[in-house]
């Protein structure tokens, strides 16, 4: 009797031999596990008197009379147990077969009655304590299909832990966003006589969450083998827009995982600035924690500090490299500086990115604000005469909220494109630079415009929602 699995969540990164795998998954798309029940795998199947005989070579337990499922490529169905000759069990099935061998699986609908599997998420550093457990059923054919991305996601939060500006030239790990899990699966079954538990199964391999979606039609199913850091074929940091900015002056950080590969390796994070003629001002090559970073979705400041440069710096380069030859294991990643003259008076928004990563951009333009009140319920003034009575109805409640419209103009496709991410997302910030301190803000859906400035230039506008205001109540 066995369990397969036929569907693990691992996805090939490369076609190197053997392949590099990745086990990174967004915990917000299907998280798909599939077995497969055999009870009884035969070698072949023949026939006695015109019935369906299953060969076995050894003995299978099973006994006259048991209901089976039967799967090869010249049955699929249910039967009956008529007689055991020997190992082989003799059906009730008529059929008629041609020259050949023809193996498959049998599974025992009345021994094993009422069987399903449970599936068991354990810890990543050992434990025999699970995190969760589920448990599925099969359909007829006993193919039992678990998604197990519930479970994953009561483990991440969009909740941000980290400071939003840190020290420049650091990375620090999301362990909000991540986590770090094995699994393990075992067969059930309810027969008249009382449950039957088999042990489980091995554990998985090391596998790893993170607190992303990914959109309907993704290449790799909810996986991040495209932002998986190797050697053979380079693969991307984790960001919403192609090209990213940084606000001089303003917070900034990249995302990448950073898997176990490189534990014992050198890697350096490079950032290069350049002028607007190309030519370098600035740079400084860091290395990397791999011990204290390895099996997590990190954040990294790169270097941002100018104040060597001679001219004004408008691009940043960054790499990620192996030390020892300069091998890259990421794919470049460029970012827009705007100076900080360009970012002083306007509205500066962080915001959870769909990949677990954050965002930030900064509005110069300030359209409106205002005070949205919402009326609750109001009530009567109690009064036994009306030459002193002054009032009739007064508020039980109101509810008080800052509202701004922001906006910016003359912005790239590649800035339009990413903002999308920006109204898509659960968890706004708006960040006061004076206080250094973030306010949790809504961006109201119905608000958020892009326009078309003209043929490469785009204008778009949209409505924060702060936090209801505290008030007094009747």
């Amino acid at each position: 009797m066995a369990l397969y699995q036929t569907v693990d969540i691992e996805q090939i990164v490369t076609n190197t031999s053997p392949p590099i795998e990745s086990r990174w998954v967004a915990v917000h798309n299907p998280v798909y596990l599939e077995y497969q029940r055999k009870d009884y795998e035969f070698a072949d199947i023949t026939q006695s008197g015109g019935f369906l005989v299953l060969v076995f070579g050894s003995a299978t337990g099973a006994a006259q009379g048991n209901r089976l499922f039967i799967s090869c490529s010249q049955y699929v169905g249910l039967a009956t147990i008529t007689s055991l000759s020997g190992n082989n069990l003799v059906t009730d099935v008529s059929i008629s077969l041609p020259a050949g061998t023809f193996p498959g699986y049998a599974n025992n609908l009345t021994q094993r009655a009422n069987y399903f599997i449970e599936i068991q998420i354990m810890p990543f550093t050992g434990g025999i304590i699970p995190l969760a457990s589920l448990q599925a059923s099969p359909d007829t054919t006993g193919k039992i299909g678990v998604d197990i991305s519930g479970a994953l996601q009561s483990f991440t939060s969009n909740l941000d832990g980290l400071p939003i500006q840190d020290t420049p030239d650091t990375q620090t790990i999301d362990e909000n966003a991540t986590i770090r899990f094995k699994y393990k699966a075992r067969e059930l079954w309810r027969p008249p006589s009382g449950l039957v538990t088999q042990e489980f199964g091995s554990l998985s391999a090391n596998c790893y969450g993170i607190n992303g979606a990914f959109p309907i039609g993704h290449l790799f199913n909810g996986n991040y083998a495209e932002y998986y850091p190797n050697t053979d074929s380079p693969k991307k940091f984790i960001t919403d827009f192609v090209r990213p900015k940084y606000f001089e002056g303003w917070p900034f950080d990249i995302a990448f995982i950073f898997p176990n590969d490189f534990s014992s390796t050198d890697i350096n994070l490079i950032t290069s600035g350049y002028d607007v003629n190309g030519v370098q001002q600035s740079g400084s090559a860091v290395g990397i924690n791999e011990t204290a970073l390895q099996n997590y979705l990190v954040r990294a400041v790169p270097d941002l500090d100018f104040s060597s440069a001679t001219n004004p710096v408008v691009e940043l380069l960054i790499q990620m490299q192996v030390d020892a030859g300069n091998i890259p294991i990421l794919n470049n990643l460029f970012i827009d500086v705007v100076p900080a003259a360009q970012c002083c008076d306007g509205v500066f928004l962080k915001w959870l990115g769909e990949k677990g990563n954050r965002s930030y951009y900064f509005f110069n333009l300030r359209y409106s604000e205002s005070m949205q009140v919402d009326g609750g319920d109001t009530y009567q003034t109690a009064f036994d005469g009306i030459s002193d009575l002054r009032e009739r109805a007064n508020w039980y409640n109101k509810k008080a909220y800052k509202k701004l419209t922001v906006g910016a103009n003359g912005i790239s496709r590649n800035d339009a494109e990413g903002l999308k991410s920006l109204l898509k997302s659960t968890k706004v910030d708006y960040y006061d630079k004076n206080t250094g301190l973030t306010t949790g803000v809504l961006v109201e859906p119905s608000t958020f415009t892009i326009g078309r400035g003209d043929d490469t230039l785009f204008n778009v506008e949209l409505s924060i929602v702060f936090p209801e205001q505290f008030n007094q109540t009747a």
